[in-house]
């Protein structure tokens, strides 16, 4: 139906102008889309076509092949990609090509819940108070009560519950600290009088000041047992 479709897979259906479905039960429609071997046109195979929009052009006498939207019978579906390697796959060649926008409205005092509540693995955006999650939630750790507002947490548990607070890690009691788990380094503004206000305050030292071709530094445990890095980057 339209100007020059194809369709030569048992069941196909081409709609538009010079579309082509080759693979058992596919559909396409729009205009111009890719072409491509299907692994068969008689029977099922999870890595063929489903479902095409083509988005192709015919200009000065070439065709132009493309798709806007690419749908696989195993359910992979692509924007910008023929042949998408998860559920959903954006792929972008071009200048801005490939940008992904998400948009919503921040409400301070009825924000709505989030997408999700409860435990589970996820990726979350929750525009009701611009806030962001992204790992494994443990029970009520980001429903709407322990979400800040334009906060983020990441990692296994965390909480972010203040306004414009940020949680990377894992939730209390699920890491031990330990001075031979991961540091952080902070950077002073004069290293000899924060190493002073240290000793002065009894912190234990696991490393001594000492001196890099690049910095000076030491290291100290947290009342936690943890490392933290002190240093100041020599001026080039």
């Amino acid at each position: 139906m339209g100007y020059g479709p194809r369709s030569t897979g048992l069941g196909a259906v081409s709609l538009g102008i010079g579309t082509v479905a080759p693979s058992y039960g596919e559909m396409v429609a729009g205009i111009f889309n890719t072409l491509y071997k299907p692994g068969s046109s008689t029977t099922r195979e999870d890595a063929d076509r489903l479902f095409v929009i083509g988005n192709g052009s015919f200009v000065s006498g070439d065709t132009l092949r493309s798709n806007a939207l690419t749908i696989l019978k195993n359910g992979n579906a692509g924007l910008g990609s023929d042949d998408p390697v998860a559920m959903l796959h954006v792929k972008g060649t071009k200048t801005n090509a490939g940008n992904v926008l998400f948009e919503g409205a921040f409400n301070a005092t009825t924000p709505g819940t989030p997408p999700a509540s409860g435990a589970g693995t996820r990726l979350m955006w929750y525009p009701g108070k611009a806030a962001f999650r992204a790992g494994n939630a443990l029970t009520t750790s980001w429903d709407q009560g322990s979400t800040g507002n334009y906060s983020t947490a990441m990692g296994n548990g965390s909480i972010a519950s203040g306004e414009a607070s940020v949680a990377i890690g894992s939730a209390p009691g699920m890491f031990k600290p330990s001075p031979d788990g991961c540091s952080v380094a902070l950077e002073v503004e004069d290293f000899d009088a924060a190493i002073a206000t240290l000793k002065q305050n009894n912190v234990k030292f696991r490393l001594e000041p000492a001196q890099t071709p690049v910095c000076h530094m030491a290291m100290v445990f947290d009342p936690d047992g943890n490392t933290l890095c002190i240093h100041k980057r020599k001026q080039s």
